[in-house]
């Protein structure tokens, strides 16, 4: 409990100096969730990816540039600590591509021995690009603390 403390006093420190972090929050609203996946867009993926604790699946479709994209997030360890699946994408506004990455966080699972959770289905309203997802720990609003390899 002493370390998540020193860790909350570390991250107040960043963020009271200025250190670089991903931006979490755009002023474009990126995404409306659908009731299902398209049946036969041309593009398909699943992308896996898991660390200690966290353990993620997500599915994307594509046509083009149009996307969807749902998750599966899993807290497969009793750490105190939440199970999160991040995605970041680049989006196309006013036919300029944004130059940098968008960050969102579909799901976050903070109960082991659930079986984990399903994200909503969600629809991308702009063109999109550049699609990747990873596992991450972290804290129940879905701030990241560590993350693996973007898949």
């Amino acid at each position: 409990m002493k370390w998540k403390l020193l860790l909350a006093a570390f991250a107040a420190l960043v963020v009271a100096f200025g250190l670089s972090t991903p931006a979490q929050a755009h002023s474009t609203d990126d995404w409306t969730t659908i009731a299902q996946h398209p049946e036969q867009w041309p593009g398909h993926r699943y992308a896996n990816a898991s660390i200690t604790g966290s353990e993620t699946e997500t599915h994307i479709d594509w046509s083009g540039t149009a996307v969807v994209v749902s998750s599966f997030v899993k807290d497969s360890k009793q750490d105190g600590w939440c199970a999160i699946v991040q995605i970041r994408y680049e989006i196309k506004t006013n036919d300029t591509w944004a130059g940098h990455w968008h960050y969102r966080v579909p799901k976050v699972d903070c109960t082991d021995g659930n079986g984990g959770l399903f994200s909503s289905i969600y629809y991308a309203r702009y063109p999109t690009r550049s699609l990747h997802a990873r596992a991450c720990i972290g804290y129940a609003d879905g701030t990241t603390y560590s993350c693996g390899a973007w898949q």
